[in-house]
């Protein structure tokens, strides 16, 4: 890079210069226009530099920062003990910075568009004085006041991942113990890059002073009078013609060529080249005659030439501070924009102060976000403190819920606390809700008596759980999710009780099927409905009967039905023969104590469209279907064992990029998440049946056979190992059973791992040779 940097430079005084001097400066001096141009290409230069700085900017992830994080946030009682005595703040931002470096990019990347766009602007602008000699240098200093803020913006934010981590900062503080100041070194090696802006404000002087001087620049007007007696000869009539019509001109006082060195300022106009010097034929021109008629034809051009240089300057000085003013406003605009941005954000000497006066301790001269966070929670809740009185209730402070605080506020009438009130500690944003009334996107209004709220940390989002607070039936608990980024909120899943597990939640539902003298006393179907943690409804793992029916809503609209049940709980899909197994809607349901069975109907968006209620037969299933609309019609299916419903077999292809290997996947398994590394992903289709891929580098330089002997010591069922890969399958603690297949492949352990039901073995049997036999190519 630096020979081309070299050889570029050498090409552009030995070559670029001359030809652009030659071409368009002739009538100046050489070093003028070296002045002119080199400015811009200087420009250039040092922004493409401080530009390939700023790409280079980028947080770099450590485990062990990561893991001594998360242990803190577990156990905060540590972290503070070792910031009090170390003064290390164990907090890991990497995310923070690692999407500041983005913006950071982005603006680099903007920046140099604009730096070469200013450049030319000014390079073409002086040639021939195009634009006024204040829109050029303006436009010269945006460029290096741009340079200057990249510059800056680029050491910042490195000072700040310098000082993010339990790493680093360990190690300033073992040097701090032996007498050195590792951060001040380290400080003054990344503000090196200053050096290339400083270098562009010192040649702002120079290019001020060349600027003068060249706008001051006189043309010789002995070259217009050679571009006029050339023009002259091509107007003049034949010679003669001439001779034919003029006499002999004869005078001793011609004027010599030292008479012609007066200089102008301005164009000569075309229409005054010539001066009519020329009299009848029986008129003699004398001497006296040119002497008197040359002066005030002179003055005459000259006049004419300013008048029409100044009002071409004028009208070009117009545009000039037009196009000059709008480029100002929208540079100011980004600035002033992208300050306001920072300011919440980035360190400064106001925050200092105010850490003075506060009396909190500054360890560092660039406070972290967690410092940052928790002078705002401090701020907001004296705050509303202050101006609520006993009105207002802390619920959360920072760091409960990450980077939101959240209060209860009393209403007017003095009873409960009706109003929900959430902060973000980032964007400095102070929301209400009315929980009585809660505004949701897919399910209406909620009323919430008792909640909670809690920290979705998959997604940053925020989990509200509570209940109406009513009793025994009418009893209702929500779990709602409100996203701050844009303040929405939707229901995950309701019912008369609400159980979390691993992968997701269980909405447990109370369906009446026979009224008997009041609610208390009446029946019920209990219906368990499976949602994954993001809403979304899944199928449960059933290891009951499966049965098949076709039949007819209301004798005109054919449907076929698939249903597993399990004790008094009931699972099941189904389609309208019109649409196909494609479009298949799912049931949940449950059996009442006397026979009755209820199935709720949902769409794929999880909204519930229908039920059936009704009773099974030895071969048959009948009852009353209602429709979303509310009408009621009856329904009655057969048992169809001879014609079983297949199950889906569709396979999707999942390519991982990181390590470059692919694997099948039935299409059922819709709930996917792949890991945060990059190194595999999960496809599940309930708690029980999933697929897992990943890869993991060989650090350990194991071979193949080492590793299919950590599962072959285990006796599993099946097992083979042959060439670069193995096979094992066993069965798991809760009796499902799982198949697994290992490749070593470039250095990189390739894995896919198959877990599903025991009664669901006869299926699962058929796909693995479709899913591993070619894995993971």
């Amino acid at each position: 890079m630096f020979i081309s940097i070299i050889i570029g430079i050498i090409i552009f005084y030995k070559v670029i210069i001359p030809f652009i001097h030659n071409q368009y400066h002739s009538s100046t001096e050489k070093r003028i226009t070296k002045g002119l141009l080199s400015m811009s290409f200087w420009q250039i230069l040092f922004g493409s530099l401080v530009c390939v700085y700023a790409l280079q900017v980028e947080p770099v992830y450590k485990q062990t920062d990561e893991d001594v994080s998360s242990f803190v946030q577990e156990y905060s009682v540590v972290g503070d003990l070792v910031n009090e005595y170390t003064g290390i703040n164990t907090t890991s931002n990497f995310n923070y910075l690692m999407s500041e470096a983005d913006s950071l990019h982005t603006f680099a990347i903007i920046f140099i568009i604009i730096t070469v766009v200013f450049s030319s602007a000014t390079v073409i602008g002086s040639i021939g004085r195009k634009l006024d000699r204040r829109i050029v240098e303006g436009l010269a200093i945006l460029n290096t006041l741009a340079c200057c803020w990249i510059a800056k913006s680029s050491t910042d934010l490195y000072e700040m991942i310098i000082r993010d981590g339990v790493t680093l900062q360990t190690v300033a503080w073992i040097g701090r113990l032996l007498g050195t100041d590792i951060y001040s070194t380290m400080d003054l090696i990344i503000r090196s890059v200053w050096i290339l802006p400083l270098i562009l404000i010192i040649k702002h002087f120079y290019y001020h002073k060349t600027l003068n001087e060249y706008y001051a620049w006189v043309v010789l007007q002995s070259r217009f009078i050679k571009q006029q007696d050339e023009n002259k000869e091509q107007e003049q009539p034949s010679p003669q013609t001439a001779a034919s019509s003029i006499n002999p001109i004869e005078y001793s006082n011609t004027p010599t060529e030292g008479n012609n060195s007066e200089l102008i300022t301005g164009d000569i106009s075309s229409t005054n080249q010539q001066s009519e010097v020329i009299k009848s034929p029986n008129e003699t021109i004398t001497s006296s005659d040119i002497q008197e008629s040359t002066p005030q034809t002179n003055e005459n051009v000259c006049n004419d030439s300013i008048k029409a240089s100044v009002k071409k300057q004028s009208k070009s000085s117009y545009i000039g501070f037009a196009i000059g003013g709008i480029a100002i406003i929208i540079i100011a605009i980004s600035v002033v924009w992208q300050c306001t941005k920072d300011e919440d954000v980035m360190p400064t000497l106001q925050q200092e102060k105010m850490n003075t006066i506060t009396g909190a301790t500054q360890q560092h001269s660039t406070q972290s976000t967690s410092d940052i966070y928790k002078q705002r929670s401090n701020a907001i809740i004296q705050e509303l403190t202050a101006k609520y009185g006993n009105k207002i209730q802390v619920d959360h402070k920072y760091p409960e819920l990450s980077q939101y605080c959240t209060f209860r506020l009393k209403g007017e009438d003095d009873y409960g606390f009706p109003y929900l009130l959430i902060y973000d500690l980032d964007r400095k944003e102070l929301k209400q809700f009315d929980t009585e009334a809660l505004p949701t996107n897919n399910a209406g209004e909620v009323l919430l008596i008792n909640y909670d709220v809690l920290i979705n940390q998959e997604n940053n989002t925020l989990l509200i759980s509570g209940n109406n607070g009513a009793n025994s039936i009418g009893h209702i608990e929500y779990v709602l999710e409100l996203n701050p980024s844009n303040w929405q909120i939707r229901e995950l899943c309701s019912g008369r009780a609400i159980t979390k597990n691993d992968d997701g939640y269980i909405a447990h539902r109370m369906v009446m099927t026979k009224f008997i003298d009041c609610n208390a006393t009446s029946e019920y179907a209990f219906v368990d409905i499976h949602y994954d943690l993001q809403g979304r409804l899944i199928a449960p793992s059933y290891n009951g009967n499966t049965y098949y029916l076709k039949g007819q809503i209301n004798n005109k609209y054919p449907i076929t039905m698939q249903l597993s049940m399990q004790g008094d709980k009931i699972y099941g899909k189904y389609y309208y023969d019109k649409n196909g197994s494609d479009s298949c809607l799912h049931l949940y349901g449950g059996v009442s104590d006397s026979g009755d069975v209820v199935l709720l109907e949902f769409n794929n968006k999880g909204e519930q469209t229908g039920d059936f209620k009704g009773r099974f037969t030895s071969d048959s299933f009948y009852g009353t279907f209602v429709n979303y609309k509310g009408i009621e019609m009856p329904f009655e299916l057969q048992k169809d064992n001879h014609n079983v419903v297949p199950q889906e077999t569709t396979l999707k292809k999942y390519h991982n990029s990181r390590f470059g290997y692919n694997v099948l996947y039935p299409s059922s398994f819709s709930n996917i998440y792949e890991s945060e590394n990059g190194d595999g992903c999960r496809f599940s289709k309930d708690s029980h049946t999933c697929l897992i891929v990943y890869g993991m580098h060989n650090v350990l330089n194991e071979t193949i056979e080492d590793k299919y002997n950590e599962y072959r010591s285990k006796s599993p069922v099946y097992y083979r190992l042959k060439d670069n890969w193995f096979v094992v399958s066993d069965y798991t603690e809760n009796g499902d059973i799982f198949y697994l297949k290992t490749v070593l492949k470039d250095g990189v352990f390739i894995t896919a791992e198959l877990h599903y039901p025991n009664n669901e073995k006869e299926y699962y049997s058929k796909l693995i040779s479709k899913i591993f036999t070619n894995f993971p190519n």
